[in-house]
């Protein structure tokens, strides 16, 4: 009787974890326990106020409040790395760079050696055409 039970609760926890798989349950779990995070939206907040002020509101350098939200951005990573291959999350990381590194560029500084996110971006160079076909497509968008 006892193996009949076990059997019977290893095959409920295989059929968990097929509806777990199913709704790509560990995934949302993942990115709900890291989007509750305090530091996860105050990422967020800075990268978008750093656009607005660079975009919006001509301010030439808001290069460390952009620096800021990617060392938040880069932390969120660190704690929960299965979220790195999030499609919007890794656009709001590369867009972040892309947003410095032309921050930079304006202001005639070259990018340093160790930067935030710097594993992101390796890893991201079959990807960058695209992001930066985006970046310029915001950059040139009438205000």
């Amino acid at each position: 009787a006892e193996r009949l039970l076990a059997e019977q609760e290893l095959k409920e926890i295989e059929w968990i974890l097929k509806y777990q798989d199913l709704a790509n349950y560990r995934y949302w779990r993942t990115r709900g326990m890291a989007e509750r995070e305090p530091e996860t939206g105050e990422a967020h907040r800075i990268l978008h106020e750093a656009e607005e002020q660079f975009f919006r509101k001509g301010v030439e350098d808001p290069s460390e409040l952009v620096l800021s939200g990617l060392t938040k951005l880069e932390a969120m990573f660190k704690r929960h790395p299965t979220l790195t291959v999030e499609q919007e999350l890794l656009e709001e990381g590369i867009f972040g760079l892309l947003l410095w590194m032309e921050i930079l560029n304006r202001n005639g500084r070259n990018l340093p050696d160790d930067f935030p996110l710097k594993e992101l971006w390796t890893v991201a160079q079959d990807k960058l055409p695209e992001f930066r076909q985006d970046f310029l497509r915001k950059m040139n968008a009438p205000r």
